[in-house]
């Protein structure tokens, strides 16, 4: 593929080719973890094992509370783990 080329050009066209490979191995990556994340974040939802994809080992979304519909605030308080209040839906009654 590169025969024809001069040794030092064949060089420096290997060295750009790789270095183009390991951009997109980058870049792919980087896609991937945000698919697994969305994934994680969709098999915390189902609540059967059995449905999950088998991709993800240990899901750290689960057993994360999942807010209730127009809840504002925060369901753990992240100093010490504790369930905590926060707000309900606000507005005028």
């Amino acid at each position: 593929m590169l025969d024809h080329l001069p040794r030092a050009e064949r060089i420096q066209a290997l060295k750009a080719a790789i270095l183009a490979c390991r951009t997109r191995q980058e870049h792919d990556h980087q896609e991937e973890a945000g698919y697994l994340d969305l994934l994680a974040r969709e098999e915390a939802t189902l609540g059967d094992p059995a449905a999950c994809s088998g991709l993800i080992d240990s899901n750290p979304y689960c057993g994360v509370p999942v807010a209730p519909a127009g809840f504002s605030g925060d369901l753990v308080d992240p100093a010490s783990g504790k369930p905590c209040g926060g707000a309900g839906p606000g507005g005028s009654r």
